[in-house]
């Protein structure tokens, strides 16, 4: 019996060496890419890496990575300031950022953009190859995504098991090993704005409800840890274009949460859904996303509702 146990791991071990050396090598170059899903990684590996420990970070969706010009916010304001926007995601993932962002230093400012969808679950991992270079034995993000229909336990715990039916992820692998010149820096601090007329049609998109769910508590727990953690927070609704507005039947129930949240942690909410910007349908790509010129007039308004703050003024004068 014990001549037939190492005779299989005499024939297995090697290869798991093989499959681990090659898992490394997938992830070590396919986390250099800065467009392949939807431009995540230059995010994620400074969270990892620990290199984003700028003073003043924004979270959010999609909203957030295409509205808050940080690269504006930091000149005008003399403070560094890294956009953590993340394409398709509610505050789960955002929290997971969060998490990851906070672990060696903690930011002075957080700018939570919050919207309709902020607090709404979905089944399935959106953009899922993002979390390829990282998932093998990393419980922090293991712990937020398994409850999404897409992984299972075997990616997390095996190596390359994860790359299976990857193709267009190590066809990304060889045109980087290929031509890594052709590999521009497309974020910018986080932040990409979008120059972009119209696109939207409201008509194809029906009313729904998006219910508050049980990221309400996360929400909350995250405001307590801020304010425990003396770490500012701002909620920020940014501008949407008004006739978007009404596709979400229950939004009422949803900015009454936001509300209430700002008065019991004393904690401002900038609510922009009847702003100007909101009205001009020039300054969006579609009903949720402003273009570059709506995005550059609302990070202008934003910027002087900061410095007119009190309750972050000490941050800005130190």
């Amino acid at each position: 019996m014990k001549k037939f146990l190492f005779r299989i791991a005499l024939f297995f071990v090697p290869i798991v060496f093989v499959a681990y050396a090659i898992d490394i090598f997938l992830s070590e170059n396919l986390k250099q890419s800065n467009s392949f899903a939807n431009k995540e990684y230059t995010i994620w590996n400074g969270l990892i890496d620990g290199t984003i420990d700028e003073p003043i970070l924004i979270y959010g969706s999609s909203r957030a990575w295409v509205h808050f010009d940080s690269q504006m916010i930091e000149d005008s304001l003399g403070l560094g300031t890294y956009n953590l926007g993340i394409d398709g995601h509610n505050f789960r993932m955002q929290y997971l950022r969060h998490r990851l962002a906070t672990t060696n230093t903690k930011p002075k400012l957080i700018v939570l953009s919050v919207d309709d969808l902020s607090l709404f679950t979905r089944p399935d991992l959106y953009n899922a190859e993002q979390f390829l270079p990282y998932l093998l034995w990393n419980t922090e993000i293991w712990s937020r995504i398994h409850h999404y229909n897409g992984f299972s336990s075997y990616d997390y715990l095996l190596p390359l098991v994860r790359y299976y039916g990857q193709l267009d992820a190590v066809k990304e692998v060889i045109r980087l090993k290929r031509t890594p010149e052709k590999n521009p820096v497309i974020r910018l601090k986080g932040y990409q704005g979008r120059d972009a007329q119209w696109l939207g049609d409201l008509n194809k998109v029906k009313p729904f409800a998006a219910p508050v769910g049980e990221l309400a508590d996360l929400f909350t727990q995250f405001l307590k840890e801020c304010q425990a953690a003396d770490i500012k927070v701002i909620l920020v609704y940014s501008p949407q274009y008004i006739e978007g507005q009404y596709l979400v039947t229950n939004r009422k129930e949803i900015f009454k949460f936001y509300r209430d949240c700002s008065r019991r942690f004393h904690i401002p909410f900038f609510d922009y859904s009847n702003h100007p910007l909101s009205m001009d349908r020039d300054n969006f790509y579609n009903a949720m996303h402003l273009n570059l010129k709506g995005s550059r007039l609302f990070t202008q308004d934003l910027i002087q509702k900061l410095k007119r703050e009190p309750s972050i003024s000490t941050i800005l004068q130190n």
